[in-house]
């Protein structure tokens, strides 16, 4: 034996499969011809050695290549593996379909270098051969866990289909039909591997070993393994994978293969991977669920930003309209806690006030633009001490209200007060300011070339030597922690915080960066001199000082001291604690320190995606503001920055002596490759669109009884450690309030609200929250249907709930039908019962489709043929309800 290898077993107890060397030998020889590695060849070390592949991986070394071990201690996947792929020049990788499909688009084209691809693990999707084949070698290998590591391995991929090819050096392929017999080529059949590469059998169970690999009848003494796995032969000699025996599922009757409805869904646009499955989270009820991914890279157009923007706009004139009592600058309505939905306390609001304001009098400003300047909390505390101060807000509201508060603070001659958006800087004086501020605004920006924009016009309001200090920014990588620490707050079961978790990442309506963005941002631009970027300051750990952070971009015109070269220690390894530092005088930096404020966070956010108990934080994690306070006490200044290699870690630089903190850059150390650093909260907005047209064309293509019932949508699909996807972790559909979602704004939107509630079963909705992504199918919107009938006195087609399928959009049609916009609504009064029998209510509700004809059943004929459109037949309904009032009682 070479090694045992367990694999899951669908009694639920894993089998130990036993390998042995002798596939060896064939699998170097494959991979010298086949995969073409040698001399030069750097393979990657990608999946975990729970997977067999990663054996494989390992031998390149026999083949004369070079082995990379990355550092991660997670699974590599999206921009952290195309930055890996980039930095270390691999030029041969062997990734899973799912991993592949992670990666950001533009990866396949700037990954040149990476000349050799092989997929494998399970099905590859068309796509993404489409999208990674091009320029490169890409190969699909086929190998159950019942042999060395790969059976078939594929010629290089193109766009005719995806096979997974021929057997590799020392193995056998037979395809048979139920009588063990060949079956032609282009025939379907049950794949059996044979020869050197096969394993011994499965450790200690011998019945089991028996029952699957069998006697070969085409050689003497000879096993074969059966996969269980149907393929056919195509005319080119290779093999094409057809599904697995054993993969339909039976629901009401029906047999269904799951990847037919996934190939459907995925030819949406907009859809980047689909996955369907069986669920049953209620006794009884087995439901397809349609699990999407959605392509959210393309740039938001100019509707939608505006969209974003206004949302924003209308949400802040309301809040700053209401009168307060607050004193000038110290109004912190609406900063309430996104774990506990409380206030933040005041003495941790004034606390991050001051250290904002802190932050910008290191630079000794004389000329301040603020930008989105709110209720004045930072304007308050600066204006008294400067010669001019500019101040911009979208909000005429807070304009107004803000400018009573200045006339009475004796500041009118030195604050210029005026109403428009942060990327409008017409009637604004050109190099006058030395400071600019934007603090706790760009989270309301629509989207990262917004961001691009108000930076680029702001920049040329600077002198030279001036800065951009742009503060609370949210952090991007803290992101899915952060939502973790919220859910589970609210759930105990691991499963259903992971749900919510995922859900609200993909909501997320606020703009949340990584600090790539800005080093990018100061490569692609010769008046950007300089980035500094800092953890927030504070001492109490809350969202604030935990998931945001400031930047500060300098303009060319000044000299600044670069911090990227200078001597580094790293902790744990060449420091223990803080006190070590005491003996060092020049700058030094000190790499991946436990961050105190985040350690509990991020290991809780690890627990519950991996489903396991918390593992242990680190024995002495260090809180960013007791070191900083310990340099203040000898007379030296340390910039607090990211971890670029771990989250729940950071960065310090001890600066030396001579170093100013208000002229330094290169504190943060960025990681490798090219973004995108931004989320796109605009693409949330589109999200409910998206389900409404994936269910459409799922229903003109499919059946009704293989078009899923619950639809949820993910920024990402859970994988396994050996990349493949884990369908175990995939969610219950949601059934409750999306995570930010805005609440009802009227009456009618709060009944609406109610009457989604009731229908779907769910505790609360918010406005916009998606009736389908809740759970709401066709029956269900009848339902709803009705109760708006019953409780608003309105009358709507079924079609409405699909085309406006949330609070805001229904509300919005029902008052652009009560203004006149379209045809009035008609209030209809329910009618008494009506005393028939089923067999005369089917009957004359038939016939009134069909008219005197004596086929009156034809229709019902027609829809359970398929030949009968299901939008055409729910119109004919409605139609016939419409003229018989009766009925609304009988057909409600």
């Amino acid at each position: 034996a070479a090694y045992v290898i367990y694999t899951s077993g669908s009694t639920g107890r894993p089998k130990g499969v036993v390998v042995t060397h002798a596939g060896m030998a064939g699998l170097i020889e494959t991979q010298r011809e086949k995969w073409a590695v040698g001399a030069g060849s750097r393979v990657l070390q990608a999946v975990s050695p729970s997977f067999d592949m990663s054996l494989w991986e390992m031998l390149a070394g026999f083949a004369g290549g070079t082995l990379v071990i990355p550092e991660s201690e997670r699974p590599l996947a999206g921009e952290d593996l195309a930055d890996l792929l980039a930095r270390e020049r691999i030029t041969h990788a062997g990734i899973s379909p799912s991993v592949l499909a992670t990666l950001p688009e533009a990866a396949a084209a700037e990954l040149t270098g990476l000349g050799t691809l092989g997929v494998g693990g399970e099905a590859c999707p068309p796509e993404v051969v489409a999208r990674w084949a091009p320029g490169r070698s890409m190969v699909n290998g086929y190998g159950p866990t019942e042999c060395t590591v790969c059976a078939t391995l594929s010629e290089p991929l193109s766009g005719a289909g995806v096979p997974i090819g021929r057997p590799t050096a020392g193995m056998r392929a037979f395809v048979l039909d139920g009588e063990l017999r060949p079956v032609p080529v282009g025939v379907v059949g049950e794949l059996y591997l044979a020869g050197a590469g096969l394993a011994r059998g499965y450790l200690g169970r011998a019945a089991l070993t028996g029952e699957r690999f069998v006697a070969c009848p085409f050689g003497v003494g000879e096993r074969m393994y059966r996969t269980g796995d149907l393929v056919r032969w195509r005319a080119d000699g290779q093999l094409e994978f057809a599904g697995r025996a054993d993969e339909q599922v039976k629901v009401r009757g029906f047999r269904i293969e799951p990847g037919e409805i996934e190939a459907v869904l995925a030819e949406v646009e907009g859809v980047r991977q689909a996955v369907v499955a069986v669920r049953e989270d209620r006794p009884g009820e087995r439901a397809l669920v349609a699990y999407l991914v959605p392509d959210l890279s393309d740039t938001p157009d100019a509707q939608q930003t505006s969209d974003q923007v206004a949302g924003w706009h209308e949400i802040y004139d309301t809040r700053y309209a209401l009168p307060s009592e607050a004193p000038f600058g110290a109004d912190f309505t609406g900063w309430n806690s996104s774990y506990t939905g409380e206030p933040i306390p005041l003495d941790e609001m004034s606390s991050w006030r001051d250290a904002a304001v802190t932050l910008i009098r290191e630079f000794h400003p004389r000329r301040v633009l603020e930008v989105g300047v709110g209720s004045g909390l930072l304007l308050s505390q600066l204006a008294g001490d400067v010669d001019e101060y500019w101040a911009t807000d979208f909000s005429a509201a807070v304009v107004h209200r803000l400018g009573e508060q200045v006339a009475a603070a004796g500041l009118a001659d030195r604050v210029r007060l005026l109403s428009r958006q942060a990327d409008d800087v017409d009637g604004l004086p050109r190099d006058r300011f030395d400071t600019i501020v934007i603090n706790s605004v760009v989270q309301y920006f629509p989207d990262g070339a917004y961001l691009t924009r108000v930076v680029e016009r702001l920049m040329s309001l600077l002198v030279p030597g001036g800065r951009i200090v742009l503060g609370d920014i949210r952090y991007a990588e803290s992101l899915r922690t952060f939502h973790t620490a919220i859910h589970a707050r609210r759930e105990s079961d691991p499963a259903a915080v992971r749900a919510a978790v995922e859900r609200s990442v993909l909501v997320e309506k606020e703009l949340v960066v990584a600090p790539e963005f800005f080093t990018a941002l100061r490569d692609d631009h010769d008046d950007v001199a300089g980035v500094d970027i800092r953890l927030k300051r504070g001492g109490a750990h809350n969202e604030l000082t935990r998931h945001r952070y400031e930047v500060v971009l300098h303009k060319t015109g000044a000299p600044l001291t670069s911090l990227a070269d200078v001597p580094r220690l790293v902790w744990g390894r060449d420091v223990y604690a803080v006190e070590d530092l005491a003996g060092h005088e020049g700058s030094v930096r000190i790499a991946g320190i436990p961050n105190a404020r985040l350690t509990d966070e991020a290991a809780q956010a690890r627990a519950v995606q991996s489903d396991t108990p918390p593992e242990p934080v680190p024995a002495a994690p260090v809180d960013p503001e007791h070191l900083v306070r310990w340099a203040g006490t000898r007379g030296r200044h340390v910039a607090i920055t990211w971890s670029s290699q771990a989250l729940d870690r950071f960065d310090a630089v001890l600066l030396a002596a001579e170093v100013s903190p208000a002229a330094m850059t290169d504190a943060y150390q960025p990681r490798a490759g090219a973004g995108p650093w931004v989320n796109n909260p605009t693409a949330t907005r589109d999200l409910g669109a998206l389900i409404s047209a994936t269910r459409r064309h799922a229903a003109q293509r499919l059946p009704d009884y293989m078009v899923p019932v619950s639809w949820v949508v993910l920024s990402r699909l859970p994988l396994t450690p050996s990349g493949k996807l884990d369908r175990r972790a995939l969610p219950e559909p949601q059934r409750g309030v999306t995570a930010g979602g805005r609440r009802p704004r009227s009456s009618r939107e709060e009944m609406l609200c109610g009457l989604f509630a009731e229908v779907l079963g769910v505790p609360q909705v918010s406005v916009d929250d998606d009736f389908f992504a809740l759970g709401g199918h066709s029956l269900l919107a009848t339902r709803l249907v009705s109760r708006v009938r019953a409780v608003l006195g309105v009358e709507l087609p079924v079609a409405a709930v699909f085309e406006a399928p949330s609070v805001a959009g229904l509300a919005a049609r029902i008052d652009a039908e009560t203004t006149g916009v379209r045809a009035p609504v008609r209030r209809v009064e329910r009618p008494a019962s009506v005393p028939l029998s089923y067999a005369q209510r089917r009957l004359w509700f038939l016939a009134q489709l069909e008219g005197p004809s004596p086929t009156y059943n034809m229709p019902l004929a027609l829809r359970l043929s398929g030949r009968l459109d299901r939008e055409a037949l729910r119109a004919a309904v409605q139609d016939v309800v419409a003229r018989h009032e009766s009925l609304r009682t009988v057909f409600p």
